[in-house]
Protein backbone atom coordinates (compact mmCIF):
# COMPACT_ATOMS: atom_id res chain seq x y z
CA UNK A 1 0.00 0.00 0.00
CA UNK A 2 1.84 3.13 -0.72
CA UNK A 3 0.62 6.69 -0.54
CA UNK A 4 2.03 10.18 -1.49
CA UNK A 5 2.91 12.71 0.60
CA UNK A 6 0.50 15.07 1.69
CA UNK A 7 -2.18 12.60 1.64
CA UNK A 8 -4.33 11.22 4.82
CA UNK A 9 -2.41 7.45 4.20
CA UNK A 10 1.26 9.30 4.43
CA UNK A 11 0.30 11.16 7.23
CA UNK A 12 -0.39 7.74 8.79
CA UNK A 13 2.33 5.72 7.61
CA UNK A 14 4.47 8.19 8.91
CA UNK A 15 3.26 7.81 12.74
CA UNK A 16 4.78 7.28 15.22
CA UNK A 17 3.67 5.80 18.21
CA UNK A 18 6.07 5.17 20.35
CA UNK A 19 4.19 6.12 23.76
CA UNK A 20 7.13 4.87 26.22
CA UNK A 21 5.46 3.53 28.96
CA UNK A 22 3.19 0.48 29.87
CA UNK A 23 -0.24 2.06 30.17
CA UNK A 24 -1.14 -0.87 32.07
CA UNK A 25 1.36 -0.15 34.92
CA UNK A 26 0.91 3.36 35.11
CA UNK A 27 -2.51 3.83 35.88
CA UNK A 28 -2.26 1.63 38.91
CA UNK A 29 0.12 4.38 40.56
CA UNK A 30 -1.49 7.31 39.52
CA UNK A 31 -3.58 9.45 42.16
CA UNK A 32 -4.05 12.83 40.58
CA UNK A 33 -7.03 14.40 39.60
CA UNK A 34 -9.02 13.22 36.15
CA UNK A 35 -9.99 14.70 32.95
CA UNK A 36 -14.08 15.80 32.59
CA UNK A 37 -16.00 13.36 30.07
CA UNK A 38 -18.56 13.30 27.54
CA UNK A 39 -20.03 9.82 27.52
CA UNK A 40 -21.50 9.24 24.25
CA UNK A 41 -23.76 6.17 23.43
CA UNK A 42 -25.90 5.96 20.49
CA UNK A 43 -28.05 3.18 19.98
CA UNK A 44 -31.06 1.70 17.55
CA UNK A 45 -33.40 -0.62 17.73
CA UNK A 46 -31.05 -1.56 21.26
CA UNK A 47 -34.24 -3.24 23.45
CA UNK A 48 -32.51 -6.39 24.39
CA UNK A 49 -29.28 -5.02 25.34
CA UNK A 50 -29.66 -0.90 26.00
CA UNK A 51 -30.61 -1.41 29.73
CA UNK A 52 -27.64 -3.76 31.05
CA UNK A 53 -25.52 -1.18 28.85
CA UNK A 54 -26.27 1.32 30.89
CA UNK A 55 -26.60 -0.69 34.27
CA UNK A 56 -23.00 -1.48 33.43
CA UNK A 57 -21.83 1.80 32.81
CA UNK A 58 -23.13 3.19 35.83
CA UNK A 59 -21.87 0.64 37.79
CA UNK A 60 -18.51 2.03 36.12
CA UNK A 61 -19.53 5.68 36.92
CA UNK A 62 -19.45 4.54 40.64
CA UNK A 63 -16.61 3.31 40.73
CA UNK A 64 -14.85 6.56 39.25
CA UNK A 65 -17.42 8.51 41.69
CA UNK A 66 -16.01 6.61 45.00
CA UNK A 67 -12.90 7.23 44.55
CA UNK A 68 -13.05 11.05 42.12
CA UNK A 69 -16.19 12.68 43.56
CA UNK A 70 -15.51 15.52 42.89
CA UNK A 71 -14.99 13.93 38.77
CA UNK A 72 -17.12 15.80 36.03
CA UNK A 73 -19.03 14.04 33.69
CA UNK A 74 -22.34 13.68 31.46
CA UNK A 75 -23.94 11.18 29.27
CA UNK A 76 -25.40 11.81 26.07
CA UNK A 77 -27.93 8.53 24.91
CA UNK A 78 -28.64 9.11 21.16
CA UNK A 79 -31.80 7.20 19.67
CA UNK A 80 -30.74 6.93 16.08
CA UNK A 81 -34.57 6.47 15.20
CA UNK A 82 -35.35 3.16 16.92
CA UNK A 83 -38.60 1.54 14.91
CA UNK A 84 -39.71 0.76 18.70
CA UNK A 85 -38.29 2.90 21.89
CA UNK A 86 -36.86 0.64 24.71
CA UNK A 87 -38.48 0.35 28.28
CA UNK A 88 -37.98 3.38 30.36
CA UNK A 89 -34.58 3.80 31.18
CA UNK A 90 -34.01 3.60 35.16
CA UNK A 91 -31.72 6.46 36.55
CA UNK A 92 -31.02 7.73 39.77
CA UNK A 93 -31.95 11.41 40.79
CA UNK A 94 -27.79 12.17 40.69
CA UNK A 95 -28.01 10.46 37.13
CA UNK A 96 -30.94 12.34 35.86
CA UNK A 97 -29.05 15.31 36.34
CA UNK A 98 -26.14 14.29 34.09
CA UNK A 99 -27.95 12.69 31.41
CA UNK A 100 -29.44 14.40 27.86
CA UNK A 101 -31.61 11.70 25.94
CA UNK A 102 -32.16 12.57 22.30
CA UNK A 103 -34.24 10.67 19.79
CA UNK A 104 -33.43 12.19 15.85
CA UNK A 105 -34.42 10.39 12.72
CA UNK A 106 -32.71 7.44 11.50
CA UNK A 107 -29.52 8.96 9.55
CA UNK A 108 -27.05 5.97 10.50
CA UNK A 109 -24.45 5.67 12.88
CA UNK A 110 -22.10 8.82 11.42
CA UNK A 111 -24.69 11.10 12.31
CA UNK A 112 -25.62 10.13 15.31
CA UNK A 113 -22.04 9.99 16.54
CA UNK A 114 -21.61 13.11 15.29
CA UNK A 115 -24.67 14.40 16.59
CA UNK A 116 -23.77 13.85 20.38
CA UNK A 117 -20.24 15.08 19.83
CA UNK A 118 -21.60 18.19 19.01
CA UNK A 119 -24.02 17.74 22.16
CA UNK A 120 -21.16 17.08 24.25
CA UNK A 121 -19.27 19.98 27.09
CA UNK A 122 -16.69 17.98 28.68
CA UNK A 123 -12.87 17.49 27.67
CA UNK A 124 -12.78 13.54 27.51
CA UNK A 125 -15.13 11.87 24.88
CA UNK A 126 -16.13 7.99 25.47
CA UNK A 127 -17.89 6.38 23.01
CA UNK A 128 -19.44 3.18 23.90
CA UNK A 129 -21.73 1.12 21.78
CA UNK A 130 -25.38 -0.24 22.92
CA UNK A 131 -23.68 -3.75 22.88
CA UNK A 132 -21.25 -3.23 25.26
CA UNK A 133 -20.69 -3.79 28.57
CA UNK A 134 -18.00 -2.34 30.76
CA UNK A 135 -15.95 -3.89 33.54
CA UNK A 136 -16.29 -1.73 36.72
CA UNK A 137 -13.10 -0.85 36.91
CA UNK A 138 -12.85 0.01 33.18
CA UNK A 139 -13.89 3.51 32.89
CA UNK A 140 -11.59 4.65 35.39
CA UNK A 141 -8.35 3.79 34.03
CA UNK A 142 -9.36 5.04 30.61
CA UNK A 143 -10.00 8.40 32.36
CA UNK A 144 -6.50 8.19 34.34
CA UNK A 145 -4.37 6.77 31.27
CA UNK A 146 -5.98 10.36 29.76
CA UNK A 147 -5.04 12.05 32.93
CA UNK A 148 -1.39 10.85 32.52
CA UNK A 149 -0.98 11.58 28.80
CA UNK A 150 -1.96 15.15 29.86
CA UNK A 151 0.26 15.11 32.91
CA UNK A 152 3.08 14.22 30.09
CA UNK A 153 2.15 16.46 27.18
CA UNK A 154 0.75 13.93 25.25
CA UNK A 155 -2.12 13.03 23.66
CA UNK A 156 -4.05 9.60 23.65
CA UNK A 157 -6.62 7.62 21.69
CA UNK A 158 -7.17 4.93 24.77
CA UNK A 159 -9.00 1.78 23.43
CA UNK A 160 -10.05 -1.76 25.10
CA UNK A 161 -10.17 -5.15 24.37
CA UNK A 162 -13.46 -7.18 24.24
CA UNK A 163 -14.37 -10.69 24.81
CA UNK A 164 -16.98 -11.78 21.56
CA UNK A 165 -20.36 -13.18 22.77
CA UNK A 166 -24.18 -13.96 21.19
CA UNK A 167 -26.61 -12.12 22.68
CA UNK A 168 -27.25 -15.81 25.02
CA UNK A 169 -24.66 -14.77 26.91
CA UNK A 170 -26.44 -11.79 28.64
CA UNK A 171 -27.26 -13.18 31.83
CA UNK A 172 -23.27 -14.57 32.32
CA UNK A 173 -22.36 -10.84 32.57
CA UNK A 174 -20.67 -11.73 35.48
CA UNK A 175 -18.08 -13.32 33.64
CA UNK A 176 -16.52 -9.52 33.37
CA UNK A 177 -14.88 -10.04 37.06
CA UNK A 178 -14.00 -13.59 36.56
CA UNK A 179 -12.47 -14.33 33.24
CA UNK A 180 -9.01 -13.25 33.31
CA UNK A 181 -8.34 -13.72 29.42
CA UNK A 182 -10.83 -12.43 26.37
CA UNK A 183 -10.93 -13.34 22.70
CA UNK A 184 -10.10 -10.39 21.02
CA UNK A 185 -8.34 -11.45 18.16
CA UNK A 186 -5.94 -8.55 18.68
CA UNK A 187 -4.51 -10.68 20.92
CA UNK A 188 -4.48 -13.85 18.64
CA UNK A 189 -6.04 -14.98 15.71
CA UNK A 190 -5.63 -16.55 12.81
CA UNK A 191 -6.68 -14.56 9.68
CA UNK A 192 -10.64 -16.11 8.16
CA UNK A 193 -11.33 -15.92 4.55
CA UNK A 194 -14.91 -13.91 5.45
CA UNK A 195 -12.22 -11.15 6.96
CA UNK A 196 -10.97 -10.19 3.21
CA UNK A 197 -11.28 -6.51 2.54
CA UNK A 198 -9.47 -6.85 -0.51
CA UNK A 199 -8.20 -9.38 -2.85
CA UNK A 200 -4.79 -8.86 -1.42
CA UNK A 201 -5.62 -10.30 1.49
CA UNK A 202 -6.19 -13.15 0.68
CA UNK A 203 -2.47 -13.81 1.48
CA UNK A 204 -3.16 -13.92 4.79
CA UNK A 205 -5.49 -16.38 4.82
CA UNK A 206 -4.49 -19.01 7.53
CA UNK A 207 -1.79 -16.97 9.09
CA UNK A 208 -1.73 -16.49 12.88
CA UNK A 209 -1.53 -12.96 14.40
CA UNK A 210 -0.43 -11.35 17.42
CA UNK A 211 -1.17 -7.76 16.99
CA UNK A 212 -0.47 -6.12 20.38
CA UNK A 213 2.58 -8.77 21.24
CA UNK A 214 4.18 -8.40 17.83
CA UNK A 215 4.05 -4.51 17.91
CA UNK A 216 4.91 -4.51 21.96
CA UNK A 217 1.48 -2.79 22.41
CA UNK A 218 1.41 -0.91 19.46
CA UNK A 219 4.70 1.04 20.76
CA UNK A 220 6.45 -0.45 17.84
CA UNK A 221 3.91 -0.28 15.46
CA UNK A 222 5.92 -0.97 11.97
CA UNK A 223 5.84 1.92 9.04
CA UNK A 224 2.55 1.32 7.29
CA UNK A 225 1.09 -1.66 8.07
CA UNK A 226 0.90 -4.78 9.91
CA UNK A 227 -0.44 -7.63 8.29
CA UNK A 228 -3.10 -6.68 6.60
CA UNK A 229 -4.25 -3.67 9.43
CA UNK A 230 -3.18 -0.01 9.54
CA UNK A 231 -3.17 1.52 12.95
CA UNK A 232 -6.27 2.77 12.88
CA UNK A 233 -7.95 -0.30 12.27
CA UNK A 234 -6.56 -1.50 16.24
CA UNK A 235 -8.95 0.70 17.39
CA UNK A 236 -12.68 -0.72 17.70
CA UNK A 237 -15.68 1.69 18.14
CA UNK A 238 -17.21 0.13 20.95
CA UNK A 239 -15.64 1.63 23.52
CA UNK A 240 -12.60 4.29 22.76
CA UNK A 241 -11.73 7.48 24.35
CA UNK A 242 -10.59 10.31 22.66
CA UNK A 243 -9.92 14.43 22.95
CA UNK A 244 -13.57 16.10 22.76
CA UNK A 245 -11.78 19.48 20.81
CA UNK A 246 -9.60 17.43 18.46
CA UNK A 247 -12.56 15.26 17.62
CA UNK A 248 -14.83 18.47 16.33
CA UNK A 249 -11.59 20.40 14.71
CA UNK A 250 -11.22 17.29 12.39
CA UNK A 251 -15.22 17.33 11.46
CA UNK A 252 -15.99 13.97 13.84
CA UNK A 253 -16.49 10.57 11.99
CA UNK A 254 -16.14 11.26 8.17
CA UNK A 255 -19.49 10.97 6.01
CA UNK A 256 -17.52 8.98 4.07
CA UNK A 257 -18.97 5.90 6.01
CA UNK A 258 -22.27 6.65 6.89
CA UNK A 259 -23.44 3.49 8.54
CA UNK A 260 -21.74 0.45 9.28
CA UNK A 261 -17.90 -0.28 9.26
CA UNK A 262 -15.42 2.13 9.54
CA UNK A 263 -16.73 5.53 10.88
CA UNK A 264 -15.17 5.71 14.13
CA UNK A 265 -11.69 4.48 12.06
CA UNK A 266 -12.11 7.49 10.20
CA UNK A 267 -12.64 9.56 13.33
CA UNK A 268 -9.21 8.40 14.71
CA UNK A 269 -7.48 8.19 11.27
CA UNK A 270 -8.14 12.22 11.24
CA UNK A 271 -7.17 13.04 14.80
CA UNK A 272 -3.91 10.72 14.58
CA UNK A 273 -2.78 12.41 11.32
CA UNK A 274 -3.58 16.17 12.34
CA UNK A 275 -2.56 15.74 16.23
CA UNK A 276 -0.04 12.80 16.09
CA UNK A 277 -2.01 11.39 18.74
CA UNK A 278 -0.91 8.02 20.18
CA UNK A 279 -3.20 5.07 20.34
CA UNK A 280 -2.99 3.22 23.78
CA UNK A 281 -4.46 0.15 24.42
CA UNK A 282 -5.18 -0.72 28.29
CA UNK A 283 -5.48 -4.84 28.51
CA UNK A 284 -5.59 -5.85 31.92
CA UNK A 285 -9.63 -5.11 31.83
CA UNK A 286 -12.17 -5.90 29.46
CA UNK A 287 -15.53 -5.22 28.03
CA UNK A 288 -18.33 -7.76 26.83
CA UNK A 289 -19.16 -7.31 23.51
CA UNK A 290 -22.94 -9.01 22.36
CA UNK A 291 -23.83 -9.64 19.35
CA UNK A 292 -27.59 -9.47 18.76
CA UNK A 293 -28.62 -11.12 15.52
CA UNK A 294 -32.27 -10.89 15.14
CA UNK A 295 -32.07 -6.68 14.92
CA UNK A 296 -30.11 -4.78 12.34
CA UNK A 297 -27.53 -6.31 9.60
CA UNK A 298 -26.83 -10.35 9.69
CA UNK A 299 -23.26 -11.50 10.02
CA UNK A 300 -23.17 -11.83 5.93
CA UNK A 301 -24.91 -8.38 5.74
CA UNK A 302 -21.95 -7.15 7.90
CA UNK A 303 -18.82 -8.32 5.82
CA UNK A 304 -20.45 -7.32 2.37
CA UNK A 305 -20.99 -3.95 4.23
CA UNK A 306 -17.22 -4.29 5.54
CA UNK A 307 -15.90 -4.57 2.22
CA UNK A 308 -17.69 -2.06 0.93
CA UNK A 309 -15.97 0.45 3.33
CA UNK A 310 -13.03 -1.25 3.12
CA UNK A 311 -12.23 -0.28 -0.26
CA UNK A 312 -13.70 3.34 0.31
CA UNK A 313 -11.37 3.40 3.21
CA UNK A 314 -7.93 2.36 2.08
CA UNK A 315 -8.86 3.72 -1.74
CA UNK A 316 -10.61 7.34 -1.51
CA UNK A 317 -10.34 8.31 2.58
CA UNK A 318 -6.55 7.86 2.85
CA UNK A 319 -5.62 8.87 -0.55
CA UNK A 320 -7.12 12.64 0.10
CA UNK A 321 -5.23 15.58 0.47
CA UNK A 322 -4.43 16.10 4.34
CA UNK A 323 -3.64 18.98 5.20
CA UNK A 324 -4.70 20.26 9.04
CA UNK A 325 -4.47 23.87 10.05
Amino acid sequence: MHYTAGTLGHEIMMHQNAYGFDADQVVEHYRGPLPSASIVLPFYNARRTIHAVIGHLLQAISVVTSAHPHWRYEIILIDDGSERYPAAICLGDKEKERVCIEVIPHQGRCFARNHALSLARNHIIIFIDADVLLHPSLLLHHLTLQAVCEHQGKGCISFSLFDFHPLSFLPRSSFLVEQPTPNDWRLCCVYQEAWYGCEQDKCFAGRRFQPLADTDMLRKWPSGLYGPWMLPNMVLGGFFTVAREKALAVGGCDPLFPSYSFEETSLITKVIASFHDYVIPLTRRFALHLEDTTIGETRDMKYALFRKAHQRYFEVFLAQPWKFC
